[in-house]
């Protein structure tokens, strides 16, 4: 029986129209109450990023989506037949809006308009006052500083993702979020009077760091709170998701933005589907999730692993396959990743067992390698199944370079 097409929502062209004189609107509120138009000239820095942000959409983003979908078709195909499900041309089907012109240039203004905001205090506050309550001037001190913290950390991670290829309306809608977060921040900060708990004449300069760093200030008030509260601490040792090799902090935010913020959640990831939207190649994300589901087991062992040359879930099931096969260089590797780590042999010996069964990792072996991870017995050759892929099969790891 097949299966309904996807039902894909999407806007009127009033509905478009819509949306694009509200954000416009927005990006425009703060004009209003800026004195000196002409001669102030801070409001300019604030639409650097959205004019940025439309020309990369217009020009590099469709080319991007369009070659990677040979290798997302690729993966598709080997998934499919290892799950018995009938052949199909359709790759992964996205919601129009999320990828369109008008989603780029509603973002682009949306995080325009925060800046504009910004720059807008900072003409009216960042000056030669008289007769003005000192802790409103703080407070706006907080409010600009932390807006110039955050404008540069999002100058940062824009510059990472244009070179990834990789920024998305998403990204600059959550950093307009964030970057009003971290303004509000700033402004409640100074509010409060953060100067009674710092040195003299630092408070710039951590309102300024609040908003580069605005993450690690959200963790480092959490956790202050959570103390000054009495709230029990969690038993669970969560791994930050940038232990897997290759995920630095820019590739970390940008699977946030998809919901990926922990191991477990990368796990269970449809690979084809986030690579789809994050623009990432298909066959790194598919490595990424190969050590994720080690590190998933093995916890902070992962570490002596790596440095026995063991990086991956599929790297230790190949071992325990040799080893099964009485390879005395395997035997003696098991045994040394035993007595290295914390797991012990009997616990290594059923993960490694798991790993070598695991549709998943059987999947990912022979995308990336072009063979199957553990051959069926009596056959050097072949997938998963004796005629699925046939002698057809090409490594995406070498499709990649072609």
């Amino acid at each position: 029986m097949d299966s309904p097409p996807p039902v894909v929502q999407r806007f009127s062209g009033t509905a478009r129209f819509f949306i694009i004189c509200a954000a416009a609107g927005f990006a425009l509120i703060p004009f209003l109450f800026l004195s000196r138009v002409i001669e102030y000239h801070g409001y300019h820095i604030g639409g650097v990023k959205g004019a940025v942000a439309v020309v990369y959409h217009l020009i590099s983003t469709p080319a991007r989506r369009y070659s990677g979908r040979r290798l997302i078709g690729r993966y598709a195909e080997i998934r499919d037949a290892a799950l018995n499900l009938a052949a199909s041309s359709d790759l992964v089907e996205l919601e129009e809006e999320s990828s369109s012109i008008v989603a780029a240039c509603c973002a682009s203004l949306f995080l325009t308009g925060v800046f504009l905001l910004v720059a807008v205090i900072a003409d009216q506050y960042l000056g030669p006052h008289n007769g003005l309550d000192p802790a409103l001037l703080k407070s706006m001190e907080g409010f600009v500083f932390c807006g110039i913290g955050a404008y540069v950390a999002v100058l940062y991670f824009m510059a990472a993702r244009l070179y990834a290829n990789a920024l998305s309306s998403r990204f600059m809608t959550t950093s307009a979020l964030r970057s009003a977060s971290a303004v509000a921040v700033g402004w409640v900060a100074g509010m409060v009077g953060i100067d009674a708990v710092l040195p003299n004449n630092t408070s710039g300069g951590v309102f300024f760091l609040i908003g580069l760093f605005y993450n690690w200030a959200i963790g480092a008030m959490r956790t202050k709170a959570l103390n000054w509260l009495g709230a029990p601490k969690s038993d669970n040792d969560e791994l930050p998701i940038t232990i897997v090799e290759g995920i630095d902090d820019t590739a970390a935010d940008l699977l946030s933005e998809y919901g990926i913020t922990t191991l477990q959640h990368l796990v269970e990831a449809e690979p084809a589907e986030l690579s789809e939207r994050t623009l990432i190649p298909i066959n790194r994300i598919l490595e990424w999730i190969d050590q994720a589901m080690l590190i998933q087991r093995v916890k902070r062992n992962i570490v002596a692993m790596r440095s026995s040359g063991v990086r991956t879930a599929t790297d230790l099931a190949r071992i325990y396959a040799h080893a099964q096969s009485h390879d005395p260089i395997a035997v003696d590797l098991l045994k040394s990743l035993a007595e290295r780590t914390a797991v012990g042999a009997p616990a290594l010996h059923i993960i490694s067992r798991e790993f070598q069964f695991n549709l998943m990792l059987n999947v990912i072996y022979e995308a990336l390698e072009g063979k199957p991870l553990v051959p069926p017995s009596g056959s050097s050759s072949g997938g998963l199944s004796a005629d699925r892929i046939g002698s057809g099969n090409i490594a995406l790891r070498a499709a990649a370079r072609l």
